[in-house]
């Protein structure tokens, strides 16, 4: 922790002649290279993340479409992971949705003003990250424990609303 301290202190001090907002995109970024970091060190002699990381299957049979899972301080990368609990009735039903299907959601950040329309559908930015939901456990109070994997960076084209979660048709930005 004291290392990304520091990072961000800097980071601050880059950006003291710049607006708020580009501080705040600066800590959302830091928080997910530090949250990738983290994960990594995890898992890092899991060789089943690692065969996760260079499959080429899940990516080869991909529909091009998927749930869109936004977050509001979060920024996931490829190549890295984070575990999540999933709560909200509608992302447990987007859960419920993807293990019927591929096992892959996208990431994206919540643009600034997503609280105003957060139980619609808030306004999110359209590069995403892809990813793998390589373990799944149920919780006895319904919710839903998660692993995703990172696999690929992705331009969000348009979302369609027919679930109570959205879903983003993607094309590949190929920056693995």
């Amino acid at each position: 922790d004291n290392f990304f301290s520091v990072v961000l202190s800097s980071c601050k001090v880059s950006l003291s002649k710049i607006s708020n907002k580009d501080i705040s995109e600066c800590k959302t970024t830091l928080s997910g290279i530090k949250t990738a970091v983290l994960f990594n060190l995890k898992y890092i002699n899991n060789k089943n993340l690692h065969s996760i990381l260079t499959s080429n299957k899940l990516l080869k049979n991909y529909s091009g479409s998927c749930p869109i899972f936004p977050l509001p301080d979060f920024v996931m990368f490829p190549a890295s992971g984070h575990e999540f609990t999933i709560f909200e009735p509608r992302y447990i039903e987007m859960i419920d949705y993807i293990l019927k299907r591929e096992r892959l959601l996208i990431i994206s950040l919540l643009k600034p003003g997503w609280q105003d329309n957060y139980e619609g559908s808030p306004s999110i930015y359209d590069i995403g990250t892809l990813g793998y939901v390589s373990k799944v456990e149920k919780l006895k109070d319904g919710k839903y424990f998660i692993v995703l994997i990172g696999l690929d960076k992705v331009l969000i084209n348009e979302t369609e609303k027919s679930h109570n979660f959205r879903i983003g048709a993607t094309t590949s930005l190929g920056e693995i």
